[in-house]
């Protein structure tokens, strides 16, 4: 007999890159409770990223299991938000083969190399949406089809991390066409796996999941999360990056939403499935009529949590760096990052740039280079922006890490010289999602976003973020032609 519900909440889950965050959201918009838990990534080699699945699995329950016994009740449904381009390797019985081989992962190159020199890369990009590039799944299949054969051989299916978490509550294997048309291998014009991308990879449609609508729905068949949850429905829900636009309120044309998180994103809501020239920006699905526009980098608070370790052990955490950025006046005396620490993605796709500290004096402490690297993060920022969008946008609505900081988001309007809205909840993925949720079970929600914070630019700071854009602009393009002949791993 199936569980009778009379919960008056959806449970909003966004599985990221850093952790997991579960939302309890009434029809209304309000969030009721919330937990988060935090899991790690792994670097067992240069240029590797992987996580453990089974801690993310182990994390998902747990903030699962918490909210609910928080609310006292169980939820109308279940809706997921997730990262995108993870991929990993199952066997039959649905057990993991490989680690999660996630976004930030460069092993790859190679193969990307490969596409984009013979002229492939653009016509899958063209039909699919994905930039070709080693955060993509069709490449780091295909390196796994070449490195790694004989586990290529014995996989029943390669699955991202919501795939795998959702088989532990459906038995079955689907995907929503979001995710999807994040992995360089579905036809999103069609609405299907690609057949010439599957060539590539190696592999038929058979070793995927099955393709479903966003707004698609299911219910919860086996006893993951204990027997009283069977029966209770699940929406398949998004990527984060689309449901972070929804959740923003950047719905507007010409409103973009920036996301500064472990990485950092600009985006754009359109309305036809439209890939950009030279492949620089991607378009992925949300639903029917709405798709998402942009760029991402894979620079954002990761960037700062590595200078942080490596220069300020104690520091706590964004507060305290902010506290410290306003000792160093803007520009960092002369100080000037690129903060490819990580490689990078839009709107250069070039995973063998790094980063670099311009202008290094005997004056400047370590708190200058720490400065120098917010500020890098916001030019680059800057350049997705302009890749996106000619002319001045018609607003800008902020999300991530970076709202926990009031300086830091000043700073960002100050580098990017436009106003910044700062979402009324810094996760706008999960909210996004808990939208999207209520409107596949029926449920019309007009959520008003009142901004919490609106920083205007300090005019002040105005000529030398211009002139120091500038000369970020031309360090790009004159290093990088130097970045893979510098690169000991190339």
């Amino acid at each position: 007999m199936e569980q009778q519900i009379t919960g008056d909440y959806i449970l909003a889950v966004d599985v990221g890159t850093s952790g997991v965050k579960a939302l309890a959201v009434s029809p209304a918009g309000t969030i009721r409770q919330q937990a988060r838990a935090a899991y790690a990534s792994h670097h067992p080699q240069t240029g590797f990223a992987t996580q453990d699945p089974d801690e993310i699995l182990r994390q998902t329950r747990h903030v699962l299991v918490s909210v609910r016994a928080a609310c006292g009740q169980l939820p109308l449904a279940i809706v997921w938000s997730s990262a995108m381009h993870g991929v990993m390797a199952v066997d039959s019985e649905g057990q993991a083969l490989t680690p999660l081989i996630t976004w930030a992962d460069m092993r790859s190159i190679p193969q990307a190399r490969e596409l984009i020199q013979t002229g492939v890369a653009d016509e899958i990009f063209q039909v699919g949406g994905t930039p070709i590039h080693p955060m993509a799944p069709l490449c780091k299949l295909m390196w796994l089809r070449l490195e790694a054969p004989d586990v290529f051989r014995a996989a029943h299916k390669f699955v991202s991390v919501k795939e795998y978490i959702l088989f532990r509550l459906t038995g079955s294997w689907q995907v929503d066409y979001s995710i999807a048309s994040a992995t360089a291998l579905f036809h999103t014009r069609h609405l299907r796996w690609h057949d010439d991308a599957l060539r590539l990879a190696g592999i038929n449609g058979s070793k995927l999941s099955d393709p479903v609508p966003t707004t698609s729905t299911a219910t919860i068949q086996t006893d993951w999360l204990g027997h009283d949850w069977r029966g209770i429905p699940l929406v398949f829900g998004a990527s984060d990056g689309c449901l972070a636009q929804l959740g923003s309120g950047a719905t507007a044309p010409g409103a973009l939403s920036i996301t500064i998180g472990t990485s950092s994103a600009v985006r754009e809501l359109v309305t036809t499935f439209a890939p950009s020239v030279r492949s620089r920006l991607f378009c992925y699905y949300l639903r029917p009529g709405q798709f998402v526009r942009g760029g991402a980098s894979n620079n954002g608070t990761n960037v700062i949590d590595w200078l942080q370790r490596a220069f300020s052990p104690a520091a706590t955490g964004l507060d305290e760096l902010a506290t410290h950025l306003n000792h160093v006046p803007a520009g960092a005396e002369g100080l000037l990052c690129l903060p490819f620490f990580f490689g990078e993605r839009a709107p250069h796709y070039n995973p063998h740039a790094r980063g670099v500290f311009f202008g290094i004096t005997s004056a400047h402490a370590p708190v200058h280079f720490q400065r120098a690297a917010v500020e890098g993060i916001c030019f680059a920022v800057k350049s997705l922006m302009e890749a996106i969008h000619a002319g001045a946008p018609r607003g800008i609505y902020l999300s991530g890490g970076f709202t926990k900081s009031a300086t830091l988001v000043q700073l960002l309007a100050n580098v990017i010289q436009v106003p910044v809205r700062v979402c009324d909840t810094p996760e706008a993925s999960a909210m996004g999602a808990a939208e999207l949720g209520f409107a596949a079970l029926g449920v019309n929600v007009r959520w008003t976003k009142v901004p919490t914070m609106v920083c205007q630019p300090n005019a002040q700071t105005t000529e030398v973020y211009t002139r120091l854009y500038e000369l970020y602009q031309s360090l790009c393009r004159n290093l990088e032609p130097l970045f893979e002949t510098s690169d000991p791993h190339h």
